[in-house]
């Protein structure tokens, strides 16, 4: 073990600059795919575009780079023993946010409400993530894998419901914003516990543990990275009301 390793490791506590700037680069790519909806939503591009394949590929990628990251991040926290005050505080802040997107959205959108979606998944993947903290790095990836494939085994007409589609093991896609089941999304989570404690066995890269934000760019993504929560709470609003007011203005030129 080298003594930047070692160093590392008598941290166990310390943020990581690198995850904070890959998770600003997935906010980067989540702000563009929210931007693409809401142009189709406000009829500036073809209403059906968002929802072509490339782009919804593309959400998928973000998807789960978000629920990996927050895998890494939770296993990386419990290096040392997991400081569960911390975990609580986080959690509860993480399942406000999931109420108040679902109450906003029931509201502004009832018919398509957002009941389980990006947030609510990493909410309660987290929590299965926690029995993984411990025994093989391996059991964790076996165990995301199954969860991934779980919707193909077990799908069945008879969970086409609200809590059967946030498990995931509905038969039919439900009508709603925002739609990452525990199963299949949740697996990236456990998988990203389970790649990121058979990395921390092993040691982590130098070159990953070293990095530090030096440009502006860097430290603004590392920013974004490290209150996450906040930008995704602030980025629709802000997207839709810029996205209105263009197609408001570009529909009275119109005129």
């Amino acid at each position: 073990m080298t003594d930047d390793q070692r160093k590392f490791d008598d941290k166990p506590f310390a943020r990581i600059p690198a995850i904070d700037a890959m998770r600003g680069v997935a906010l980067i790519g989540m702000a563009g795919f929210h931007f693409v909806w809401d142009l189709g939503f406000f009829g500036l591009i073809p209403p059906r575009l968002p929802f072509s394949a490339p782009v919804m590929l593309f959400g998928h990628a973000i998807a789960i780079a978000f629920l990996a990251l927050s895998g890494a991040s939770l296993a990386l926290a419990a290096r040392g023993g997991l400081d569960w005050r911390s975990w609580r505080r986080r959690f509860y802040g993480l399942a406000a946010a999931c109420a108040a997107i679902t109450l906003a959205t029931l509201w502004l959108f009832p018919d398509s409400f957002i009941f389980f979606g990006i947030l609510h998944c990493i909410a309660v993947a987290g929590i299965v993530g926690l029995l993984f903290l411990s025994g093989p790095p391996a059991l964790a990836l076996a165990a995301g894998a199954l969860m991934a494939a779980m919707p193909l085994l077990v799908a069945s007409p008879i969970f086409d419901n609200i809590p059967g589609w946030s498990l995931g093991l509905g038969a039919h896609e439900p009508l709603t914003n925002d739609w990452r089941p525990l199963l299949p999304w949740g697996g990236a989570l456990v998988a990203g516990v389970g790649f990121t404690r058979l990395r921390l066995a092993r040691g982590l890269p130098l070159a990953f543990t070293n990095w530090r934000a030096e440009s502006t760019f860097a430290r603004a993504l590392a920013l974004g990275g490290r209150h996450s929560l906040l930008v995704y709470l602030v980025h629709q609003p802000l997207l839709m009301a810029l996205v209105y007011a263009l197609a408001t203005a570009l529909n009275a030129n119109a005129r």
